[in-house]
């Protein structure tokens, strides 16, 4: 009996949750003991409560309490509330509401998408425009190559399940808010081409060999995109190359992708030779400190997790949450919501079911469900009113009770 998809669109947004909450944990140690005195274990296998790194970007933040989420699922909530009811992403509310929104109650969030959310607070800064430069590394918007696109498009596959062109289009155009580089681009168009794969296949029915074989002819597929050629993507086209040391879009994307399945046909080796992890993490470039976040990296160590630990999914999950020295949350987030998609919400143990808002996971997985049947839901109000409460959005003064009700955009009361 094939089992309910809407049980494995809930799954596959709960478990990347719930895998991102383990996983922050472990992101950026490379050391066991530096895990325990955070969290008091050597192994992260379930929610804790736990003392982060202070650094810059969470300065603010003194103790994560056991099963809070980070920017990974905020950024994923964001672009799910900015799903129209006709399957498509409201690019202009997602940028200028979602993602400023975003960047005052973020967490653990990277340098790239603040950057990015920061910049789209300018006036003529739009969702296909939103080029800056990230100060503390002087990289420029171009450059940004990073996983940050790719782990929030989720819910744009879930929707256009049965529609990849509108799909490809959505997660293109979503991502270029944040992301230039032709990395990230390819590595959020390759993740949603796997996660569309695998809803469409009976998990009966799934066979590794073949599904690797057509995530090469995916890849393949990428190297054309018809959308390019709208008006809204040639003026980003044309700013993209302007004074741009002669470096070429289309040329660099087409040099990337190459790059990427040549990545690829060295993890199916590793897998049909049963290589281990540590050895195809190397070659993948996932312990390299310049290479370990790039979008078709981290999406390509999800997709060996994925295929390795098919058997095992928990073990896998944990196994790369446990990797120390690579993109730790990132790559399980990434193999989760191909676990999830494929095996559905039995797969979660019952001591991980109360990570941070699981009924609204739920809830929101059960919206973008319907919007892919055409089913009419109430889809999140852009115009919210405040009802009189106090408005977080624009404090006038420190007037604010516990306990008290208050109105904040885009979430509302």
């Amino acid at each position: 009996m094939m089992m309910g998809l809407e049980n494995r669109y809930v799954a596959s947004i709960k478990l990347l949750a719930i895998t991102d909450a383990l996983g922050w944990i472990t992101e950026g140690k490379k050391e066991q003991g530096k895990v325990k005195a955070c969290c008091g274990v050597d192994v992260v296998d379930r929610f804790h409560n736990w003392q982060p790194r202070r650094t810059r970007f969470n300065d603010s933040l003194s103790i994560i309490h056991s099963g809070s989420y980070s920017d990974m699922t905020q950024l994923l909530l964001s672009t799910a509330r900015s799903i129209k009811q006709n399957g498509k992403c409201d690019y202009d509310y997602f940028s200028k509401q979602e993602l400023f929104a975003w960047s005052l109650y973020k967490q653990g969030a990277g340098r790239t998408t603040s950057a990015a959310a920061i910049n789209i607070s300018r006036s003529k800064a739009q969702w296909n425009s939103n080029f800056f430069t990230v100060k503390q590394k002087g990289r420029d918007y171009r450059d940004c190559g990073a996983n940050g696109a790719a782990m929030r498009i989720l819910p744009l596959v879930l929707v256009n399940v049965n529609n990849s062109g509108r799909m490809r289009e959505q997660i293109f155009g979503n991502s270029i808010v944040t992301h230039g580089h032709p990395r990230a681009l390819i590595g959020a168009l390759l993740y949603g081409y796997m996660i569309d794969y695998v809803l469409k296949t009976n998990r009966s029915n799934f066979n590794r060999s073949e599904f690797l074989k057509e995530v090469k002819i995916g890849l393949e597929g990428l190297l054309k995109l018809p959308f390019l050629s709208e008006p809204k993507y040639l003026e980003w086209l044309k700013e993209w190359n302007e004074n741009n040391k002669n470096v070429d879009f289309h040329n660099l994307y087409a040099t990337i992708l190459m790059e990427t399945i040549q990545k690829l046909e060295v993890l199916t080796n590793n897998i049909q030779n049963n290589i281990d992890v540590n050895q195809t993490y190397q070659d993948l470039g996932c312990y390299d400190k310049g290479k370990k976040h790039y979008g078709t990296s981290t999406v390509l160590a999800g997709l060996y997790i994925f295929c390795k630990y098919l058997e095992n999914p928990m073990e896998g999950l944990i196994k790369a949450i446990n990797e120390l020295g690579t993109d730790t949350k990132t790559i399980a987030v990434f193999s989760a919501g191909l676990f999830g998609s494929l095996f559905g919400s039995s797969l979660i143990p019952q001591h991980l079911f109360d990570v941070q808002d699981a009924s609204y996971l739920e809830s929101i997985s059960r919206k973008l469900y319907r919007i892919s049947l055409g089913k009419k839901v109430e889809v999140h109000d852009h115009q919210v009113i405040s009802n009189g409460l106090k408005d977080l959005s624009q404090i006038q003064g420190s007037n604010y009770l516990v306990g008290e009700s208050v109105f904040y955009s885009p979430l509302g009361t």
